[in-house]
């Protein structure tokens, strides 16, 4: 517990100040977005889950634990299901709740050029995202699921995760600035529990990162989800995590079993 206190102490305070900074230099008129300082107090604001969690692997973990940690975050060799799963669901998300949402998918269209940019938009998604996931599931899940059921850990990793985000609610350039923070923070969850079925399933933080990149791929080319107040955004969230506590609940117990040997 100790070691998951430390990695959201400094997770929280490295992207708050990072993205306070900018925030308050951005509404000054000091810099732009694109600037270099203000790329670089957005980009280590961002990093700061990866930032924190390699921290914790080389000062805290013992040689064990580091060892176990880089097998996760190498771990590439799956069934294909599990590979189909963390490049098309994310991909499924947007396109059903766009469909609940709007009734038809005619606001998305995608391109030739986009098909071919999808190597780029997966590397950006990674970079700017995925990367996250050796802090969020690498370490915090790894750690907390010791202590509590994974759904409840689940829950509140999906909260604590949306809650981090929520400087970026307050920059104009940044998507965040059109959403509303309830739905998000219940996509946190649904998102929190499909990439925590993933993990549990495969033992791989690598999957985890690339289905976070997948998620951010899939706004980029106009599958995001729409987070306002509407009710069938609501319902269709509610939908998602129920299928998404489905998958993890038969593997629960077995993680929690391994997490104590």
């Amino acid at each position: 517990m100790k070691t998951a206190i430390k990695f959201l102490i400094g997770t929280f305070v490295i992207t708050y100040i990072a993205h306070g900074t900018l925030i308050i230099v951005l509404n000054q008129g000091m810099i732009a977005f694109e600037s270099f300082m203000g790329m670089t107090l957005f980009i280590v604001g961002g990093s700061a889950p990866t930032i924190v969690a390699l921290y914790i692997v080389f000062r805290v973990y013992s040689h064990r634990e580091k060892k176990v940690f880089f097998t996760k975050l190498f771990n590439f060799k799956h069934p294909p299901f599990f590979w189909m799963f963390v490049f098309l669901v994310p991909l499924g998300i947007g396109l059903f709740v766009n469909l609940i949402v709007y009734g038809n998918l005619e606001h998305i269209s995608i391109e030739r050029g986009d098909a071919m940019m999808l190597p780029i938009f997966l590397l950006n998604g990674i970079i700017f995202g995925g990367l996250e996931e050796v802090g969020w599931r690498g370490v915090l899940l790894d750690k907390l699921k010791r202590k509590s059921s994974v759904i409840v850990i689940t829950i509140i990793i999906g909260l604590l995760w949306g809650v981090w985000h929520l400087p970026m609610f307050f920059i104009d350039d940044l998507s965040h600035a059109d959403f509303a923070l309830l739905p998000y923070l219940i996509g946190a969850i649904m998102y929190s529990g499909f990439i925590t079925y993933i993990v549990l399933s495969t033992r791989s933080i690598a999957l985890a990162i690339i289905m976070h990149a997948m998620i951010n791929v899939a706004a980029i080319l106009g599958m995001g989800i729409p987070f306002e107040h509407n009710f069938f955004v609501y319902l269709s969230l509610m939908f998602l995590i129920m299928i998404a506590f489905y998958l993890i609940y038969p593997i629960r117990r077995i993680a929690h079993e391994k997490s104590h040997h």
